[in-house]
């Protein structure tokens, strides 16, 4: 996961205010836990879309062998298109995921937004641009 992804900024976030914000024990270890099950589950879910693309991909290219002719980069973008939403989808619900885990551990310690809080401590949250199309040199 990329240090820049939101996922990978709610992950730091999260460890920097499970260190500074005061709260009780009890609901830093449960927002803690959450936050590792939601990352676990994402984590588990981009290896899943990884390994589905792929196969899409090869199976592409396998076809366009079998023709005699270059793969349809149209339909590999589509394919990439498709992946890449879907991994989209499932960034911003790990980081909600943690936001609310957070938010639990700033209602009993420091009262304020996790969002919010996030933001002020140099955590981007937002999503980053799609990558470009596949072109015939890649």
């Amino acid at each position: 996961m990329s240090t820049n992804s939101p996922a990978a900024q709610a992950e730091a976030g999260m460890l920097v205010l499970l260190d500074t914000v005061p709260a009780s024990p009890a609901v830093k270890a449960a927002a803690a836990q959450a936050a590792a099950a939601a990352l676990d589950r994402f984590r588990a879910r981009l290896m899943e879309l990884s390994e589905a693309g792929n196969i899409e991909l090869e199976n592409l290219e396998s076809a366009a062998t079998t023709r005699g002719h270059a793969p349809d980069l149209a339909a590999m973008n589509a394919v990439k298109d498709g992946i890449n939403r879907d991994a989209a989808a499932a960034s911003r619900a790990v980081v909600a995921r943690i936001i609310a885990a957070a938010q639990t551990i700033l209602d009993d310690g420091a009262g304020c937004d996790a969002a919010e809080w996030f933001s002020a401590h140099g955590f981007d949250l937002s999503e980053p641009a799609m990558p470009p199309p596949i072109t015939a040199a890649d």
